[in-house]
């Protein structure tokens, strides 16, 4: 049997809240009819082992690099942010791929960075190009956009769906938690991080690299968990409000 897609810290941490005031399993399977009953059993059951309610590591199998080889790459990284990763590799006596390494220094927030689309390019080189809801993006404030080497070329700069693709980078907010593409690498990204603009009306909150890859917005699910945030924001003001309104009536 396949595992079902995992609970996010949000709402992991609205079950915990539910079932720290009293409430029982069966009771929250009702409110978040989304969920079985026996995740949400699961959810309390393994709360003590979690912190800040986020998913303890998995065994797996043994680490390609030692913790020396991976301070050695922290190090040489701290020393030259521009080291090219073939010396990187190298240095570790090419034990990873390059996208293991890259993977690893983006884990560490050690990422080599990309090249820089500056805002005052996006807007005179893009600003004339723009249609529709492209508009409303430009007319937001914007900032840089980094971008991943080599995605972005002269043949595919023009492609509307690339040009809304670094609007929505450049206008963009982290959503609450990463797009299921964006987060397990289902296709080769153009931007290294996800960023979606939280307005339903524009673009559907679709994530930069999901407009650029083509992929429809109904299949990025970077707007769901905000809409799952309010909701749980709002239930948690309605349990409290009715929490007091029981004090005050006793």
């Amino acid at each position: 049997m396949t595992r079902g897609k995992e609970i996010t810290p949000q709402l992991r941490s609205r079950i915990c809240e539910l079932h720290s005031i009293g409430w029982g399993a069966r009771k929250i399977s009702r409110l978040h009819s989304e969920l079985s009953l026996s995740g949400i059993k699961y959810t309390i059951r393994k709360e003590k082992d979690r912190v800040n309610c986020v998913t303890q590591p998995r065994p797996g199998r043994p680490k390609k690099l030692s913790e020396d080889q991976r301070a050695l790459i922290r190090a040489m990284v701290e020393a030259d942010p521009a080291v090219k990763s073939a010396y990187l590799l190298e240095a570790v006596g090419n034990a990873i791929t390059k996208r293991s390494l890259q993977r690893l220094l983006n884990e560490k927030g050690m990422g080599l960075r990309g090249p820089i689309l500056y805002e005052n390019e996006i807007r005179n080189y893009l600003g004339a190009r723009v249609r529709g809801v492209g508009e409303r993006l430009l007319r937001m404030e914007g900032a840089d956009v980094e971008l991943c080497s080599g995605r972005i070329t002269a043949s595919n700069i023009g492609d509307r769906s690339i040009i809304e693709a670094i609007l929505i980078q450049s206008r963009g907010v982290p959503p609450v938690w990463p797009c299921d593409c964006c987060r397990n690498n289902h296709f080769p990204r153009m931007f290294p991080t996800c960023l979606h603009v939280p307005h339903p009306l524009i673009v559907q909150g679709i994530c930069g690299n999901c407009k650029a890859s083509g992929r429809a917005s109904k299949n990025c699910d970077a707007m769901s968990y905000f809409f799952e945030m309010e909701e749980s924001q709002v239930h948690l003001v309605q349990t409290l409000k009715s929490l007091a309104d029981d004090s005050d009536a006793s």
